[in-house]
């Protein structure tokens, strides 16, 4: 690969600008061969010569290659994902000025890599449009694409009408010509949402930061921001949350972060880290350089800013985590849910987040971000309040000292309730199945409570019941105490008659049939 690259980008680090590599795509029909040429420019944000495109894609299968022409002359072999991206962007008249990460930054040469991608927000903010590559055709995206247009044509509808948030579930209703969501056209749109895409960690900050994006899926092309509203319709309506519950958190997510880079809302390192850990990383090192750019410019993290990839992914960890306490002077790291049955970078202190692990588990604080003050709404819990601690390490920071009361010891645990937004859509879920799992382990949690025991007294002296339904809710309160106690002893009621079916071994999925 090296011989492609006639100088190092590094050699021009003293200069006012630094310098990028840009791949121009030449001209070509379907069945010839993809031809390039490499040009060198500054990466000054008022050029006019600039004029490129950055390219926002998933790398693919490293096993599957195709070779692209660079110079007339050197074959250089690519991901197939970047193959068809090309193969599809590529005009039949004139070139393209395009930024594609794999060819663009020499991935064999370490310093130059970790200059390149500290850059990548500059890059992707300067580019004239961001390319967002789905992938090619297929499960009938072309449908999808073609229902876009309907969906904010309703959208329009709507808000000309005065409805808001209009509920597609209602059959009774029209809704200015939208199939009915039992329909099957609908099957293709929310199988955009599941391409590989949408899941991965680099393309949060490539979109976040662009000016322009676009969507591509084959010829198929949308703006972001129509794609985005024609989703967020859905959304408000209720039917993605029934058909691809995970997806549309990861889409919430996505589109969030894009609006805060908007509003230019400062985002703490912990704070985005946190929001984006389930986005995936086939690198995960990238878990925490793919979201520098996202990054407070006042917030001094260094290892989000500074890429180091001659560094072992548990060192970066761990750096982060030493950072964070010692600017913070704060734990709120360590309300980051440990998941390491499943780590992919070894052995890791107790108190150093494994961010490698993509889970869903989310922390009891609050990450949202007030958009009256630009700032973190104020955590739910806060048992220290706005006290400072003083981190202590050893020399070779293995191990993490603090002072503070021991308040209490966990003598048990009950198992976890499955949680069905884990799987891709609620219609490839055992409904009965499910529900009768989770009543099963809701009568542990009793039994270990005490719940049912009606004379049982919590130590502070309240009623246990009041203490079980708080805790179930991690002590939030949407409407007020007494409506909440309620809404709990409505479901409770249900549980019951489920404990009435569990005495007489009736809680069988053949009973609810």
């Amino acid at each position: 690969m090296a011989g492609i690259y006639k100088r190092s980008l590094l050699d021009n680090q003293k200069e006012r600008y630094p310098q990028i590599r840009l791949l121009e795509l030449l001209p070509g029909t379907s069945g010839f061969p993809i031809r390039c040429r490499l040009r060198y420019e500054d990466l000054n944000p008022r050029s006019t010569v600039l004029g490129f495109q950055a390219l926002s894609y998933c790398w693919g299968n490293s096993s599957e290659r195709k070779s692209i022409i660079i110079d007339n002359a050197t074959l250089l072999t690519v991901t197939t994902s970047l193959y068809l991206a090309l193969h599809y962007i590529r005009d039949i008249s004139k070139p393209k000025l395009l930024w594609v990460d794999a060819v663009c930054i020499n991935q064999k040469d370490t310093e130059e890599k970790n200059q390149q991608v500290a850059l990548m927000r500059r890059i992707y903010s300067a580019a004239s449009a961001v390319l967002i590559w789905l992938g090619e055709p297929s499960h009938d995206s072309h449908a999808a694409f073609e229902l876009i247009p309907e969906i904010l044509r309703a959208k329009r509808l709507d808000e000309a009408s005065g409805i808001q948030n209009g509920d597609l579930w209602d059959l009774s209703k029209d809704h200015w010509g939208l199939p009915w969501t039992t329909d099957p056209v609908w099957y293709p749109l929310f199988a955009l949402l599941r391409r590989p895409w949408f899941k991965r960690a680099w393309i949060i900050q490539e979109l976040a930061v662009s000016t322009n994006a676009t969507v591509l899926c084959g010829y198929d092309k949308v703006s972001w921001t129509e794609f985005g509203e024609a989703y967020a319709y859905l959304a408000a309506s209720g039917v993605m949350m029934t058909y691809v519950p995970v997806a549309l958190v990861n889409f919430s997510i996505l589109d969030h972060a894009r609006h805060l880079v908007k509003q230019a809302t400062p985002q703490p390192a912990l704070h985005v880290l946190m929001r984006h850990r389930q986005a995936l990383a086939s690198d995960p090192r990238d878990k925490i350089f793919a979201f520098g750019g996202l990054i407070a410019a006042d917030h001094n993290v260094s290892s989000c800013r500074k890429p180091e990839y001659g560094r072992h992914a548990a060192s970066i960890f761990k750096t982060f985590a030493v950072e964070t306490l010692k600017n913070d002077r704060a734990l709120k790291i360590l309300s980051v849910p440990r998941v390491q049955e499943h780590s992919s970078v070894g052995q890791l202190p107790s108190w150093v987040p494994d961010w490698s692990v993509s889970d869903q588990a989310a922390s009891l604080q609050s990450w949202e971000i007030d958009e009256k003050t630009k700032g973190l709404i104020r955590p739910d819990f806060a048992a220290t309040g706005s006290s400072k601690c003083t981190p202590l390490f050893n020399q070779d920071f293995t191990r993490l000292g603090l002072r503070g009361a021991i308040v209490d010891r966990i003598l048990l645990a009950a198992p976890e309730i499955a949680n069905p937004a884990d799987r891709d859509s609620l219609f490839e879920t055992n409904i009965p199945n499910l529900v009768i799992q989770g009543q099963r382990i809701l009568k542990e949690w009793e039994t270990m409570s005490n719940r049912r025991i009606p004379w049982t007294k919590y130590p502070t002296g309240e009623n246990i019941r009041d203490v079980y339904w708080q805790t179930l809710m991690a002590g939030t309160i949407f409407v007020s105490h007494e409506v909440t106690r309620l809404q709990f002893d409505n479901w409770d009621y249900v549980s019951t008659l489920f404990r009435i079916l569990q005495i007489f071994c009736l809680d069988r999925v053949w009973f609810f049939k």
